[in-house]
């Protein structure tokens, strides 16, 4: 196997090189264990792979990548059906620090920069080395992503960013702390505690904030609007309560 050391000038810590890459068309019943000291990318192109890590069994159809480190030796990895075909890039690099990466991706959609990457190998155009450098830290960030956005702190996030946004578009009408836990799905005492955590508000209050705040844009592109119109258009009880929040707030 090639080894495309050079790509050290090109790919930062904590990737120390690129290995090699390449595509394999696989028979049914094929198998490979896993056993040297180097990481690699396995991106199933056609049919299904199986990977059998530390008793566990996993599942990779195309466009699933999976992620194997130096430490995971003994892993085996197997095609179920015939024809199945897959990019390989394998890589050194300091197992000290995570991707955040797991075993396998699902749905990662990442074959087509996984091609891309295997071509330019093949090609040894001008700079190619460069380009897969390119294409490697793209995957990378890539997979990333994609396991972050299916994590539970990202879905948490996610969450709590529908009831703000909610807030955002809803704002006309008279809304509730148990309006924003309908569109979260949040409990409203668990609610209450990621509102003070990242706003330092409750939801009532985080509510009332922003309807203050457009109130007060109201005035000033619109300084010929009445208080009472403000309130009704904002869905206040009363123009007298408004002024004494808005007195309040700022």
């Amino acid at each position: 196997m090639a080894e495309l050391s050079m790509l050290e000038v090109f790919v930062p810590a904590p990737f120390q090189r690129i290995r090699n890459m390449g595509f394999f068309k696989n028979k049914i019943g094929w198998t490979w264990e896993s056993g040297d000291e180097y990481a690699c990318f396995y991106c199933v192109a056609e049919g299904v792979m199986t990977l059998t890590l530390r008793g566990e069994r996993y599942r990779a159809e195309a466009g699933d990548v999976i992620f194997l480190k130096a430490a995971d030796g003994g892993a085996i990895l197997s095609a179920e059906e015939t024809d199945t075909a897959h990019y390989f890039l394998s890589f050194y690099y300091d197992e000290d620090t995570s991707l955040g990466i797991g075993p396998l991706v699902k749905g990662a959609a990442a074959t087509a920069r996984f091609r891309d990457a295997e071509r330019s190998y093949r090609a040894k155009e001008y700079l190619y080395r460069l380009k897969i450098a390119e294409h490697f830290l793209g995957i990378v960030h890539h997979l990333a992503t994609v396991t972050a956005m299916e994590s539970e702190a990202f879905l948490g996030t996610s969450r709590l960013r529908a009831a703000t946004e909610y807030v955002s578009a809803h704002y006309y009408k008279r809304i509730t702390a148990r309006d924003l836990c309908t569109v979260s799905n949040y409990s409203p005492a668990h609610l209450r505690r990621l509102f003070l955590k990242h706003y330092g508000v409750t939801p009532q209050e985080y509510i009332i904030k922003k309807k203050l705040d457009i109130a007060r844009d109201i005035l000033a592109d619109a300084p010929d609007k009445t208080i009472d119109e403000i309130a009704e258009q904002l869905s206040f009880c009363s123009a007298s309560y408004l002024c004494k929040l808005y007195r309040q707030h700022f």
